[in-house]
């Protein structure tokens, strides 16, 4: 374990940033249409069809800024808890002299505990300007967040911190054990393949 912090860190942290960019693209549209219709009235005869046709109808059915409404915040939120994830869980692994499946789980869950702590303010503007719900007419994440430390004090950026951490830790420990795993799997087939 005597890789540079370049590998142990910098390398994770770059990779985390670029594959969730391309992720983010693929799924804000059905983040968008899934919280509209979460916070539809239940009684209110709201499908998911008519929320894809309402959520398309807002800005004269263009399809970009109807489906990709707070993709920006989306951006901010995802793209860099990524990053801190992957780093974070590489450092863990380092600094916890991982070789095994506990310390890897462990070290899973400490990333998910630094990303949701690290991150949760993005998470909130997002979830707002996305739900249109306390977003102060906001569509800007950093105007938002400026506007909640104003009007909710710091206390504002802290709402469901405890959630988020719960889940990123969660989430740590299955992303990291499922990824050790695959990457022992794909060392021994390797092996095998050099062996043949």
């Amino acid at each position: 374990m005597s890789n540079p912090i370049w590998h142990n860190a910098v390398f994770p942290f770059v990779s985390g940033l670029l594959a969730e960019a391309v992720g983010v693209i693929a799924y804000v549209p059905q983040e968008v249409v899934q919280q509209r219709y979460v916070l539809s009235h239940p009684n209110s005869g709201v499908t998911v069809w008519s929320t894809i046709r309402q959520v398309y109808n807002e800005h004269n059915r263009n399809f970009l800024k109807s489906f990709y409404r707070g993709t920006g915040a989306a951006l901010l939120q995802y793209v860099p808890s990524s990053g801190i994830w992957w780093a974070s869980y590489e450092a863990f692994k380092y600094l916890l002299c991982a070789n095994n499946g506990a310390t890897y789980t462990c070290a899973g869950a400490l990333g998910g505990l630094v990303t949701g702590i690290l991150t949760n303010p993005f998470d909130i503007a997002r979830t707002r300007i996305q739900t249109r719900t306390g977003d102060y007419g906001q569509t800007n994440p950093f105007k938002l967040l400026k506007v909640i430390v104003k009007k909710e004090k710091w206390h504002g950026l802290t709402k469901g911190v405890a959630p988020r951490v719960a889940l990123l830790t969660l989430e740590g420990t299955l992303f990291a054990d499922c990824y050790e795993i695959l990457l022992y799997l794909s060392k021994e087939k390797s092996n095998t393949n050099t062996d043949v």
